[in-house]
């Protein structure tokens, strides 16, 4: 039996919970190193998963370890960069989701992956679990009620909240913009939305995930403009959108329309790895207010190393 020699980039809560832990029950996996940008986290990591060594950079992995897989868990901004880097050097892959931002980037690492010869796949690939595979006869064979997915959340909040005066909270949603092509299709969704939720209006409504391909649909199918006359029928008070992608096209968004809020993921360490504090000044420079996600990556960062703890706990001059 062939052990495969693995190496795993990107240490944070996911590493942590899922892969790590699993990757020493598989017999025919040998792993052999990690990395992580911040050494502290990677040199912890190796000790606490006896993992032989530990690197600070895809480029010194590549360099210095003998792997033949690399599984990449680092955040989504990086995919693509140490995808291409992997595949370029002939290693086979596994990477988290979205391999990349753009379809773009997605197409050129799959012909890098044919180039090199090597077996490329990303996750989740839940579906192939023995257990979502159950669920899924479970639901065929109608033994359970109604699965709470396409407005079912909505449904639930609506229902919830129904008794309550509309002017005592706040809701908020998004346009699901990857699953639309025109301004009817717009139509149909936001109407859902609203009937599903049991409300005349929304205090905060999103364009989701945008990124630069998202930003062209908004333009190409007129999306602004739709959910623009919303907010003027009164449907919808504030106008925003999520984002992720790179600050210059963060500046390109804030200057094609008049948005009211944006909602970006900022964090102490995103503050520079996905280059959120350019992002936040722009925002300031464009009068937008911010709404941060992510604020602790899903609880990686609520758990420190000794030596980030230390740092984080001095006391300030």
């Amino acid at each position: 039996m062939k052990k495969w020699k693995v190496a795993l980039i990107g240490c944070g809560s996911i590493a942590d919970n899922t892969y790590l832990p699993r990757i020493g029950e598989i017999p025919e996996a040998d792993l052999v190193a990690v990395c992580d940008i911040i050494p502290e986290r990677a040199k912890n990591y190796a000790e606490k998963f006896h993992v032989p060594a530990w690197y600070t950079s895809i480029d010194e992995l590549l360099e210095k370890c003998d792997f033949e897989i690399l599984m990449n868990t680092t955040s989504i901004p990086a995919h693509h960069e140490i995808n291409m880097k992997a595949l370029r050097a002939g290693k086979h892959l596994y990477s988290q989701k979205p391999v990349g931002l753009t379809v773009e980037e997605v197409t050129e690492q799959i012909e890098a992956a044919k180039a090199a010869g090597v077996k490329y796949t990303a996750s989740p690939i839940h579906m192939l679990r023995d257990d979502i595979r159950f669920a899924k006869k479970l639901i065929a064979d109608g033994c359970i009620g109604e699965i709470m997915n396409g407005g079912g959340a909505e449904k639930f909040i609506g229902a919830a909240l129904e008794k309550y005066p509309r002017e005592s909270f706040y809701l908020a949603t998004k346009m699901p913009l990857w699953k639309l092509e025109t301004q009817e299709d717009m139509e149909q969704v936001f109407n859902e939305q609203l009937a599903n939720c049991r409300v005349d209006y929304f205090d905060f409504y999103l364009c989701h995930a945008v990124d630069a391909e998202r930003f062209e649909k908004i333009r190409r199918i007129g999306a602004f403009e739709f959910l623009a006359r919303k907010k003027a029928e009164g449907k919808i008070r504030r106008l925003g959108f999520s984002f992720h992608d790179k600050p210059a096209v963060l500046r390109a968004i804030c200057a094609a329309y008049p948005w009211d809020f944006a909602q970006l993921q900022l964090n102490y360490l995103d503050w520079t790895v996905q280059r959120a504090r350019e992002q936040y000044e722009i925002l300031q420079e464009y009068g937008l207010p911010c709404i941060v996600m992510e604020p602790v990556r899903g609880g990686a960062l609520a758990s420190l190393c000794p030596e980030a703890e230390a740092v984080l706990k001095a006391p300030s001059d």
